[in-house]
């Protein structure tokens, strides 16, 4: 399953927050763009399967649903290196760039992981959108 790298699939606040980052982690010569903002359940699936049901390392302990990443409140970046993507970058470093108050770093567990800050709970995030939409979720998260 492909990665899907739509923006217009991320909270427009949120997104205008990374993009605002972004563009201060580029103006000072690291080309960090979003790797992976919004993800079905199903590439969620896929992805924790990944060192357990399937060849590579873990990289996920959340299941499909479980994840910011299927409400558009997440993203990860990667260095865009050489045509390519690369994960060889210093998340540490990076994350100074990324101080801002609507964003949250993964920390050193989750490096290349940002979410919204100020977030519910991911079981009331589900249980929102369940009898719901994400629409009515991200209604509820504006200011």
């Amino acid at each position: 399953m492909s990665i899907n790298r739509n923006p217009n699939l991320l909270f427009p606040p949120f997104l205008a927050a990374m993009q605002e980052c972004l563009g201060k982690a580029q103006k000072a010569g690291h080309n960090i763009k979003i790797f992976e903002g919004f993800r079905s359940a199903k590439r969620q699936d896929i992805l924790f399967d990944q060192g357990r049901k399937t060849p590579g390392q873990i990289i996920t302990h959340a299941r499909g649903g479980w994840s910011f990443h299927q409400y558009g409140v997440a993203a990860d970046i990667g260095l865009w290196k050489d045509e390519r993507w690369s994960w060889d970058f210093n998340p540490e470093l990076i994350a100074k760039y990324f101080e801002h108050p609507k964003i949250t770093w993964g920390g050193t567990n989750d490096g290349p992981h940002y979410q919204l800050s100020k977030l519910p709970r991911i079981t009331d995030v589900k249980q929102i959108v369940e009898k719901s939409t994400i629409l009515d979720f991200w209604d509820s998260l504006k200011d």
